[in-house]
């Protein structure tokens, strides 16, 4: 028994039931345990939440410390939305959970050092942080309930019956066209975001 083995018994349960639908009980039978067993390395759910969040960021491959700023910036930012991609059932924990524990913090440093290395300054770079790991963390998410609506709903489409052929014509043709794959959006809200970030800087 390790703490590791319990996050990682827990993001199973998680991406098998919901993150909300298990318990401390169902984790230890999982492992085979008992309850206590659990609370000795984790002394309740919360801190268990913190620790799956901190897991996702452990799974980012850093770049190397000498590429440009804003390739480290793009590999960090990618890499944190391939993981939100392969947890669904763990996004929300990326969108409420600080990044704090010995897993989560190499990386985070490491992106931070990244928007250091193009001359924000403290605060600003604490800002970059945010605007990245929203837009990476937030596209994950619309990509999760894009799947589940068009499940339960089929593909968006304008309602009300009949507009006239007139009404709404900017979302009717973006309706109408072709599916933007969740990889091009990607790319192109990210070369959006970095683009601003070197005119701030002016490179």
């Amino acid at each position: 028994m390790s703490r590791q083995r319990i996050v990682e018994a827990a993001v199973e349960l998680a991406e098998g039931r919901g993150l909300e639908r298990f318990t401390m009980r169902d984790l230890a039978a999982e492992l085979g345990v008992g309850t206590m067993s659990i609370y000795h390395h984790l002394p309740d759910k919360r801190a268990l939440h913190q620790a799956m969040a901190d897991h996702i960021w452990s799974q980012l491959v850093l770049p190397a410390p000498d590429a440009p700023w804003d390739r480290r910036l793009a590999h960090l930012t990618t890499q944190l939305w391939e993981a939100a991609r392969r947890h669904p059932a763990l996004v929300p924990l990326l969108l409420t959970r600080r990044f704090t524990g010995p897993e989560a913090l190499p990386a985070v440093e490491a992106l931070l050092a990244a928007a250091a290395d193009a001359g924000f300054d403290p605060p600003e770079t604490a800002t970059c942080f945010r605007i990245l790991v929203g837009f990476a963390v937030g596209l994950a998410q619309a990509e999760v309930a894009r799947t589940v609506a068009e499940r339960e709903h089929g593909p968006a489409r304008l309602g009300g019956g009949d507009d006239g052929g007139d009404a709404f014509p900017r979302l009717r043709a973006a309706l109408a066209g072709p599916p933007v794959s969740p990889e091009a959006e990607f790319e192109f809200g990210l070369e959006v975001v970095l683009s601003g970030l070197r005119r701030r800087t002016g490179t």
